[in-house]
Parts: structure tokens; C-alpha cells; sequence
């Protein structure tokens, strides 16, 4: 048994020490103010309920007696404002809905608002007018599960962030969470930038998420800013970048989350019975080597990363939308017994690629 415990725990500290590198997908091109700014690039994050057990150990729940060291989350909610909205929006006028949303919107800090309409070129409320009717006309099915998410919502990301800060213990930055009426355009995601990771009940009820989506997304998105915070803000450009920060992202969800599945971190069942094909991510390593130093910040390769990284459209059998998450995560697996995360954190981007290649090389090997 002895023997057993002191192999348990070295896996755990490699683990530990192997898991990080700069966040290139989902980072900024700069300083966000959420007071002042729109948040310039938010990916939609959406994950479902866990179950099944990814790694052979437990971390601790919180308690009184046993805080966080040091950094903290702050945990902001606009439940109270979203039931204020829906008391004067239900049954009632268009004017009245759109009105009483404007009011709600003021109350988020200006960034977070704008956000959610943060591709519509028309003003905030002439896209709210177009909107509204579609997502009115959907609220009395997604209602009361959109309510219980906001209210249990600052309880699992708490508990989540206590997870998180055991294993790196070394994130001192802090975060801040908000929970906010989203439209179904804001899921769960990250502004590095700010520190903030971001939550839409309605939009995470649309997708058919739970409870747990908070645990597993809060993990993920603290991940990506940990990931800044451990980097000094070092930008990344590359699809190889890309890739490794999402699948240490996903590989960090199971690690705090140790019930969650291979299909809860990736975000359907369909893409996780693809991703448990050798074939099939045999086939994404070959594909992917010749994508890896291009640039996912150009306009020119908006095609690619939606083809990698993209959640739109139906994820089928044939063709599972995310297919760069099933490969992320493959290749961490391949790469956290051989590196560890200060090392990793020192490479320059060109090294980062050519480790990627090699790695996805071996992958796509006969």
C-alpha cells in the first residue's frame, strides 16, 4: 500500500508540473477594460455533465478551515437583474421587452455588455429588436433551468477555483466571474486580459448543459488565464499554439474535474467516439502538420480554425465539429511524460511548432 501511495503521488506532482504553455486561441490582441472596451474575441465553450472518472485520485472539498493561500475569485451575478427583466418582459409589448433588456444591459460593465452583440454593426438596440422575438419565444422552456443555473452557479465555480488553486498553487492573480443573460451568444469563455472567465446560463441551457458545465468550464477557462498569467501575456500566433492551449485546457479540465469524461471535456458524445478512434486521430495528426506554423489570427485562415475550432453547425459521426480538441488532447497526453510546464513556457513559438510537428508526426505514423 505504502508503495502504491508514493506512485500516486509522484504521478500527481508530474502532473502538476507538465500541464501548461501560452494561451495562443483564445487570448486577445490587447489590454481589455471591461469598463470601458468590448471584449474583442470570447470562444463559445460550451461542456456537458460529467461522470465517469479520468484520474485515480480526489481533490479535497472546500471548507472554512481550509482557503485558498493566497488569490481569490470574485463572483459576480445578474440573476436578480435577469428575474427583474423577466418580470417586465414576459407577455408583455415589443417596446416594453426591448426597453426592459436595454435596462438590464446597462447594468453590466460596458465590455461585457456590448459582447453580446459584439458583431452587429446596427447599435445595441437595433439588435436587441432583431433578437429578441426568436429568444422570447424560447424562454418559457429554458426559464426555470436558466434560473437554477444562476443560482447555483457562484457556489460551483467557488468550489472549482478551490480545485484549481490546490494544483496550481502558484496562480496568485486571482479571477472574476460573471454570470450574465447572454441571448444564446455567450456560452462559457475566457478574457485572459482581464482575468475574467464568463458565464450565459441561457445560452449553456440552450446547448443542454447542467450544473456540472460550470465545474468543468470553470477549470478550463482558469486555465487559459493562468496560462496568461504564467507567460507574462507572451502571444502566440500559430494553429500549433492553437492547439496546444486547448488541449491543455481540456487536459486541465480533467485533471480538476477527475469524474469527468473524455465526452464532458470535449464537448459531445459524438466527437468523443470519434476522438476514441486511433484511425480517426490518426487521420487528424496527418491533416493537421500542414496548418501547424500559419497563423490562426489572420483573416485568411478564418475558414481553418472554424473547420478545427469552430462549434457551428451539427456535429456528426462523419464530420464531429471541435476536431481540434480531440487532437489537443491526444497530444498532451503525448507530451506531459516528456516536458515539463517552465520549460515549455521558455519556448520560443518556432521551437513550439517543431515539437508539435514531431509530435503529430509520430501520431500519424504507420
Amino acid at each position: 500500500m505504502k508503495k502504491i501511495n508514493i506512485l500516486i503521488e509522484s504521478a500527481f506532482l508530474v502532473i502538476i508540473f507538465q500541464l501548461l504553455t501560452v494561451s495562443a486561441h483564445d487570448m486577445s490582441d490587447g489590454p481589455l477594460d471591461l469598463d470601458k472596451d468590448s471584449i474583442p474575441h470570447i470562444s463559445a465553450d460550451f461542456y456537458r455533465d460529467s461522470k465517469n472518472a479520468m484520474l485515480n485520485y480526489s481533490l479535497p472539498e472546500p471548507g472554512p478551515e481550509r482557503a485558498a493561500p493566497s488569490g481569490s475569485i470574485k463572483i459576480i451575478s445578474y440573476g436578480d437583474d435577469f428575474r427583474i427583466f423577466l418580470a417586465k418582459a414576459e407577455n408583455a409589448d415589443r417596446e416594453t421587452q426591448v426597453n426592459a433588456w436595454i435596462e438590464l444591459s446597462n447594468k453590466l460593465p460596458p465590455g461585457l455588455g456590448n459582447s453580446i452583440f459584439h458583431t452587429n454593426s446596427q447599435g445595441l438596440e437595433a439588435a436587441v429588436k432583431e433578437a429578441l422575438p426568436g429568444y422570447m419565444s424560447k424562454m418559457p422552456e429554458i426559464r426555470e433551468e436558466t434560473l437554477y443555473l444562476f443560482d447555483v452557479g457562484p457556489t460551483a465555480i467557488q468550489n472549482t477555483y478551490y480545485r484549481f488553486r490546490k494544483v496550481f498553487s502558484d496562480f496568485t492573480e486571482g479571477a472574476t466571474a460573471y454570470i450574465f443573460p447572454s441571448m444564446f451568444r455567450r456560452g462559457i469563455s475566457a478574457a485572459p486580459t482581464e482575468k475574467a472567465i464568463l458565464f450565459g446560463p441561457d445560452t449553456m441551457v440552450s446547448m443542454g448543459l447542467t450544473e456540472k458545465a460550470f465545474t468543468i468550464g470553470t477549470a478550463h477557462e482558469l486555465f487559459h488565464n493562468y496560462e496568461y498569467f504564467a507567460s507574462s501575456g507572451k502571444k502566440m500566433n500559430t494553429f500549433a499554439a492553437a492547439l496546444w492551449s486547448d488541449g491543455a485546457a481540456n487536459y486541465v479540465s480533467g485533471l480538476i474535474n477527475p469524474e469527468a469524461s473524455q465526452a464532458d471535456i470535449l464537448l459531445d458524445s459524438v466527437l468523443s467516439e470519434r476522438c476514441s478512434d486511433a484511425a480517426f486521430v490518426k487521420d487528424l495528426a496527418r491533416r493537421y502538420r500542414s496548418i501547424l506554423d500559419k497563423s490562426f489570427r489572420e483573416a485568411d485562415n478564418a475558414a481553418i480554425n472554424e473547420e478545427w475550432f469552430g462549434s457551428t453547425g451539427v456535429s456528426t459521426l462523419q464530420n464531429p465539429t471541435r476536431k481540434a480538441y480531440c487532437l489537443g488532447l491526444q497530444v498532451i497526453k503525448k507530451l506531459v511524460p516528456a516536458y515539463n510546464i517552465p520549460v515549455m513556457l521558455t519556448w520560443p513559438e518556432p521551437k513550439l511548432v517543431k515539437i508539435m510537428d514531431k509530435t503529430l508526426a509520430e501520431m500519424s505514423a504507420d
